[in-house]
């Protein structure tokens, strides 16, 4: 049987990406632990301990385990991938190891409540995913709803169904899907205003106090037209905080603003203008 050149070529070249992709497999694991902190902001042996205390979640993509994923894990060296991002056997045991140790998952509605009251008695978590790309309605959310655990997604409302960064978000229809359920809280995480600028988050920046207003307004206007409803929580992106959108938000009415700077929320916590919630979960 003999070969033309272009085909000795194509077998070459399929033969080479075989091999390179064969390898950075086998390197994806030394990669994600490169990428990560020295010490993580959360681990999951710890809710086992007897301090009170609610540890919000924070996850952003749910992936699935496979070549092309490891592949772009091994090849990238950007810590925010491997912080932000876990692989749906991982995401799925830490969820299976709260249902099996009863570690009473709340709602971010129960957690205002709890605060407001100064009720934070022993040891609970909230889960969060910011951005809603289509990872959680198509991994992340069966796990979920598989385990009776409520969650609260944050959503870009002005880049539903898009491509950021390489991932696509999930359609309104997707979205509402999700929030027809009564295990799912919808919270917004800015309209348009979830980019940088020089490296650093547009919300840090000198930015005006009437574009973030009119930003928020545009998210709860998406609010009222794809769900019906009014948004109650919010999330800054990056964790950027702004003061001027801050004030804007709670005179609205918003109840609670997350953050993404790590800690635990307990009755000692001064505001729920400034929710602590952990990225970087060691299991």
């Amino acid at each position: 049987m003999k070969f033309s050149k272009k085909n000795i070529f194509l077998i070459l070249m399929f033969g080479l990406i075989a091999i390179l992709v064969f390898m950075s497999t086998r390197e994806t694991k030394k990669y994600v632990k490169d990428g990560k902190k020295e010490q993580p902001d959360f681990a999951y042996e710890s809710l086992l301990k007897d301090n009170d205390g609610i540890i919000v979640l924070c996850y952003h993509r749910v992936l699935k385990d496979t070549v092309v994923t490891n592949f772009a894990y091994s090849i990238s060296h950007n810590s925010q991938l491997h912080e932000y991002n876990v692989f749906l056997q991982d995401f799925e045991q830490q969820m299976t190891f709260l249902k099996k140790n009863h570690i009473k998952v709340l709602t971010s509605s129960e957690l205002i409540e709890k605060l407001n009251k100064k009720e934070v008695i022993g040891k609970a978590v909230v889960i969060t995913f910011d951005d809603i790309d289509k990872s959680l309605p198509e991994n992340a959310y069966p796990i979920m709803k598989k385990l009776d655990l409520p969650f609260t997604q944050f959503i870009i409302t002005g880049k539903v169904g898009q491509t950021i960064d390489g991932s696509q978000m999930s359609t309104w229809k997707e979205i509402k899907k999700m929030n027809e359920n009564p295990l799912v809280t919808s919270g917004l995480h800015t309209n348009d205003l979830h980019y940088q600028e020089n490296f650093e988050p547009i919300l840090s920046t000198n930015i005006s106090k009437k574009v973030v207003q009119k930003d928020y307004q545009k998210s709860q206007k998406a609010f009222d037209e794809k769900l019906d409803q009014k948004g109650k929580v919010f999330a800054y992106p990056y964790g950027a905080q702004n003061k001027d959108l801050e004030d804007y938000m709670l005179q609205d009415g918003i109840q609670g603003i997350f953050t993404l700077s790590p800690g635990v929320v307990t009755n000692e916590t001064l505001t729920l203008s400034q929710v602590f919630r952990v990225t970087n979960v060691e299991f």
